[in-house]
């Protein structure tokens, strides 16, 4: 109030032009800071929802479901149990062919791999790699094409020789030179050397630079899990056989049931929910910050010029063109947006930074 107070009729005080100056310059700089941070969430909410998947996924029944312990106590147990379960879905009406794996492209969790013929100096030198285990419809179900070599068949089992499938991101990465199909690999010291049969399309699309893209694929006997995902190719809405479904792995395993029944694009969609929601909390922030700013730049340039209104009646009158006060007035508030944008842009940067996981397809300094 003293400061507003701080002017004469005809003039405003050094006091109150810096404290105007300076107003402005810091709304400017907050909003810009959350502007920017705003522009992030949107674009990468913007990029998340438009990413085109290499695989079906709209036509495409997705579950999860277990394999009880108490019911198929053994290893072995728990994989004929995988194999009933897949012979009773393929019987559903609607559904085409079915799959069960642990994981879908792009969920999976990374392992640490040895190639044949390469040495680490420690083990946490080894490189990382999505490991998914798959029934071997699973490519079928989610219509991905085999590049080279072959997929799964039923003739991949326990007992026969460890074998897997590689991406083309896989390959471009570890196996640019020389051939693909027969190298092998191994997660650890201990488990069995894995020959290469096939290579597939890259799958997972890169959504932050530390994301590992990489994909082995090998077949479910060979890497059971009691925890698997359902997947089915179906003729129309796949939520349709979503009590076909659950018909068949009671009539398989009494003591089986599925949760979160979806497609597996609606799936795709719901896990994405995080980048939407801060996403829209951000976009209000920088709304309203943007609303603020130009507000109180109104306010203060409004408040500036009344308050110059005869020193500016006194420059027209001794000469002063209407054009001349008008550039002089916008000026005056245009530097000060210039400057506040600039001292604006650094922290803005370095908040993006801090907000990497939350980044999808986009980098901090977008």
């Amino acid at each position: 109030h003293a400061v507003l107070k701080d002017h004469t009729r005809g003039a405003t005080t050094l006091k109150m032009a810096r404290f105007a100056r300076w107003l402005v310059v810091v709304e400017v700089t907050v909003s810009c800071i959350l502007l920017v941070v705003s522009g992030l969430m949107i674009r990468s909410i913007l990029t998340t929802s438009r990413i085109d998947y290499a695989f079906a996924t709209r036509d495409v029944f997705f579950g999860l479901t277990r394999v009880d312990e108490r019911v198929h106590a053994d290893v072995p147990a728990a994989v004929r149990a995988i194999e009933q379960f897949e012979d009773a879905l393929a019987r559903v009406p609607g559904i085409r062919r079915a799959a069960l794996a642990t994981s879908w492209p792009g969920a999976a969790g990374a392992a640490r791999f040895s190639l044949e013929g390469e040495s680490y100096a420690k083990p946490e030198d080894r490189p990382r790699v999505a490991r998914i285990a798959a029934t071997a419809g699973y490519f079928d179900v989610l219509d991905i094409p085999v590049r080279q070599g072959r997929a799964f068949t039923p003739a991949d089992t326990a007992t026969s020789d460890p074998v897997g499938i590689v991406d083309e991101a896989f390959v471009a990465r570890y196996l640019a030179r020389g051939p693909v199909l027969g190298r092998r690999l191994r997660f650890d010291d201990k488990s069995p050397w894995i020959t290469i049969v096939g290579v597939i399309p890259s799958l997972v699309p890169s959504t932050r630079p530390d994301q590992t893209v990489e994909s082995i694929y090998v077949p479910y006997p060979q890497l059971p899990q009691r925890s698997v995902v359902i997947l089915a190719r179906t003729g129309n809405d796949p939520l349709a056989v979503a009590s076909g479904v659950r018909s068949a792995l009671v009539a398989a395993s009494p003591d089986t049931a599925i949760t979160r029944p979806n497609s597996l694009a609606g799936e795709l969609w719901r896990n994405g929910w995080a980048f939407r929601l801060f996403g829209g909390l951000f976009l209000l922030f920088g709304a309203a910050a943007l609303f603020l700013a130009a507000a109180g730049l109104y306010g203060v340039m409004a408040f500036t010029v009344r308050r110059r209104t005869q020193e500016i009646g006194v420059r027209m009158a001794l000469g002063a063109s209407r054009r001349g006060m008008l550039r002089m007035v916008l000026w005056q508030g245009m530097w000060r947006v210039a400057l506040g944008v600039v001292l604006g842009l650094w922290p803005g940067f370095f908040l993006g930074t801090q907000m990497r996981e939350l980044l999808s397809n986009v980098s901090p300094s977008d």
